[in-house]
């Protein structure tokens, strides 16, 4: 979605340049909406067609947003927004029923697991979100662009000890959120067995 977003310029929308674009705000915002609510892409490539925009990649952006579907939106450490992309088997009740997770991280990954799981023999029944660190936090816990066991522990305690995530209630079709909260016991045993 990001980068279908960058690969748009001011000609998509028949601008003069980046700070010269003619546009109503309100009806693009308008037919994005729509479309977005509605699932339908017709409905941006008719507001595209009447103003003669690019609709090819300007629904492109709209297509990318749908494919998204059930992502969650989240917050490390009330500063950090982050996109967490479901397992197969997820069900958000479960996380409301017992909010606390373990976080695992397998050089490429990194996951909320289930509050019993076994980072070294990660099975993925366990597994309930899967989500890329942002750069900014790992340059900030890398040494010389790697992070070690020590520095990940730092980084979950720092950062990842409570998580908050919004999410569309499935019973009342609104907004919702919940706080995740890290097994302190668990980080504590990761920290002990460091040693």
């Amino acid at each position: 979605m990001i980068r279908a977003i960058e690969e748009l310029n001011h000609a998509d929308f028949r601008g003069v340049s980046e700070d010269n674009i003619d546009i109503d705000l309100t009806q693009l915002r308008r037919a994005t909406r729509s479309s977005l609510g509605n699932y339908r892409l017709y409905e941006m490539r008719e507001y595209c067609t009447d103003y003669n925009f690019n609709s090819v990649k300007i629904c492109n952006v709209i297509e990318s947003s749908l494919k998204i579907g059930t992502s969650y939106l989240g917050v490390l450490g009330n500063s950090f927004p982050i996109f967490f992309t479901p397992s197969d088997n997820f069900d958000i009740n479960d996380l409301i029923n017992d909010p606390t997770i373990r976080i695992c991280w397998n050089q490429e990954k990194w996951y909320v697991v289930k509050r019993h799981a076994r980072c070294v023999t990660l099975d993925e029944r366990d597994i309930i979100l899967s989500f890329d660190l942002p750069d900014e936090l790992f340059k900030l816990y890398s040494d010389n662009n790697m992070l070690t066991k020590s520095r990940a522990l730092d980084l979950k305690q720092d950062f990842m000890s409570s998580i908050k995530i919004m999410f569309r209630d499935p019973n009342r079709r609104f907004m919702s959120s919940l706080e995740l909260r890290l097994d302190n016991n668990w980080l504590e045993e990761m920290r002990q067995s460091l040693s």
